[in-house]
């Protein structure tokens, strides 16, 4: 996927939120790790673990992993996704 044109972030987050919007796990999923990872966007423990927490009440398991690395970020800024 992807291959021989150059990534662009920008333009995959435009898509993930479109997606994610309409409730696809995936989408969300990968928001968050944009999110996460500040990656076509300003990097914001906050909305990640939004977006997080909402493929994780679909049933996806990466997005509890991952929502459980980014909860210490989110007690040392003093943010509860609780």
């Amino acid at each position: 996927a992807g291959e021989g044109i150059e990534q662009d972030y920008v333009e995959a987050v435009k898509w993930f939120q479109k997606s994610a919007e309409k409730g696809n796990d995936d989408a969300q999923n990968n928001l968050g790790c944009c999110y996460y990872l500040g990656k076509g966007v300003e990097q914001n423990y906050e909305e990640a673990a939004r977006w997080y927490e909402k493929a994780m009440a679909q049933g996806k398991e990466d997005a509890t992993f991952k929502l459980s690395l980014i909860t210490p970020k989110l007690h040392e800024s003093g943010v509860s996704c609780e």
